[in-house]
């Protein structure tokens, strides 16, 4: 890894947590976009879920849809940072 690397703190977001802000972004209407999170919520909270979850190591936080949409933006930005400083290009 390189040394730039050490200094970013990593953040995951399930694709689930994509799907859900992608679609609200594009005009899901907020009834939905309400379901979802309430679904995640209610996942998230199950016992066994959580089990798993912390197992495998992840920190479960609870937000909001207008939360989590501010997270991936500064998630987005801090990853095409470390793109565009790492050099890598597609082929």
């Amino acid at each position: 890894m390189r040394p730039f690397l050490a200094a970013y703190d990593l953040a995951a977001a399930s694709v689930a947590a994509h799907a859900q802000d992608g679609p609200a972004k594009d005009g899901t209407p907020e009834e939905v976009v309400a379901a979802l999170h309430s679904a995640a919520v209610r996942a998230i909270n199950s016992a066994v879920v959580r089990d798993r979850l912390t197992r495998q190591g992840a920190e479960l936080v609870g937000s909001s849809p207008e939360e989590f949409r501010r997270l991936l933006e500064r998630e987005r930005e801090l990853w095409a940072q470390v793109v565009k400083r790492s050099g890598a290009t597609l082929h």
